[in-house]
């Protein structure tokens, strides 16, 4: 690859290198980690970081396990990614980094026949993509400045819907408990409007309250600053007492809940609580849309365990597919009680969750034959 300019070699020693970065111009030292197994696409990359006008520091690693070790000890301002690593490829590996250090900006490299898959990992969360052959300083320089910067503002933004969503939730506890107050008093002092009044409110104070604990969680996992403690679960542990809390719903809903469950299925390295949280929301999905089943299947799946749940409503059309784990997204899919509209975060929370774990999660529709939505958890 060549910018017209004359190219030597690449210094070998990060040592040498780093000390002429540092020679540039003065300003804020931008800490870069290269994440690219390919020596020589690497000397490119130093190189022409080295030719930029940003005083800069350049770590390299060949792995995605060396990259999780050094990003978990801090100091990192971006992260140059090549989608193919020796033990991770395609947007996968931007959804592993980007599960674990949620708020470090990542610009990704991809082929010049591959450039699809950049386009699509900007849309997974990378700050920008960049074609190997088709990068210059100015560019690569450019690209890891507004890295920086949207990684900046995305902060910002979700520092103040953390903020604005405590705020809500306490005058929203106040409202919400005067509203259950009068609902709960003599109701003969009450005309059939004012009580349809009442209730109506207590409904939406309630959605909103979900709408709110929603975001705050999905806050809270996005932060990096969650402590969540993983260990050996039992898939059928927690399948099989989750669809026993579901009975009286369903049997409300005149829908039978069916499991199949392979019984020699390993454990999987996860978190319990946040597990049952990710089947509890797509089992309660499945009930809404569901003409009269829904099935949990439970089984292997390479080196993790599939659970999947499945219901036999109308389905998902083909072109909303593609939105279905999007934010406050509002499918327009018809439940038994007409179409349902929901608050577009129970999906959303649930994604967050399974990259968290190293997990994958999708969906498989069509229309008018009902919906699967699969998630995978690795092995302990």
């Amino acid at each position: 690859m060549s910018d017209g300019s004359e190219v030597k070699q690449a210094p070998d020693h990060a040592a040498e290198i780093q000390r002429e970065c540092a020679a540039g111009p003065p300003g804020r030292l931008v800490r870069v980690l290269l994440i690219e197994d390919n020596s020589d696409d690497a000397d490119y990359f130093f190189k022409a970081l080295l030719r930029g006008t940003d005083p800069c520091e350049i770590e390299r690693v060949e792995t995605l396990a060396a990259a999780f070790e050094r990003l978990g000890r801090g100091g990192i301002d971006v992260a140059v990614l090549d989608l193919s690593l020796p033990d991770s490829s395609g947007v996968e590996t931007l959804a592993r980094i980007h599960a674990q250090f949620p708020w470090t900006p990542v610009v990704v490299l991809t082929g010049r026949a591959d450039e699809s898959m950049g386009i699509q990992a900007v849309k997974e969360g990378a700050q920008d993509y960049l074609v190997k052959g088709q990068v210059d300083t100015r560019l690569l320089v450019r690209s890891i400045r507004y890295a920086i910067e949207r990684s900046r503002l995305d902060r910002q933004r979700g520092d103040f819907v953390h903020v604005l969503t405590h705020e809500i939730r306490n005058p929203l506890t106040v409202v919400r408990g005067s509203l259950e107050t009068l609902a709960d008093s003599d109701p003969g002092t009450w005309t059939a409007a004012q009580k349809g009044n009442i209730d109506r409110a207590l409904r939406n104070a309630g959605l909103l309250s979900k709408i709110i604990d929603t975001m705050l969680e999905i806050s809270r996992l996005e932060s990096g600053n969650a402590l969540i403690q993983f260990g050996r679960v039992r898939a059928a542990g927690v399948i099989r007492p989750m669809l026993q809390d579901f009975e009286a719903e369903a049997r409300k809903r005149k829908i039978r809940l069916e499991e199949e469950i392979q019984e020699d299925l390993p454990d999987i390295c996860a978190n319990e609580d946040l597990v049952l949280q990710v089947l509890m929301n797509l089992v309660q999905n499945a009930l809404r849309f569901a003409s009269s089943t829904v099935l949990v299947r439970a089984a292997a799946n390479g080196a993790g365990a599939q659970i999947s749940v499945i219901d036999d409503g109308e389905g998902i059309p083909d072109h909303q597919i593609g939105l279905v784990f999007n934010r406050f997204v509002q499918l327009k899919r018809r439940s038994r009680g007409g179409f349902y509209k929901g608050t577009g975060l129970g999906l959303a929370l649930c994604k967050q969750i399974v990259e968290l774990h190293h997990g994958k999660i999708w969906v498989e529709s069509e229309e008018g034959a009902g919906a699967a939505f699969h998630v995978v958890f690795p092995y302990a």
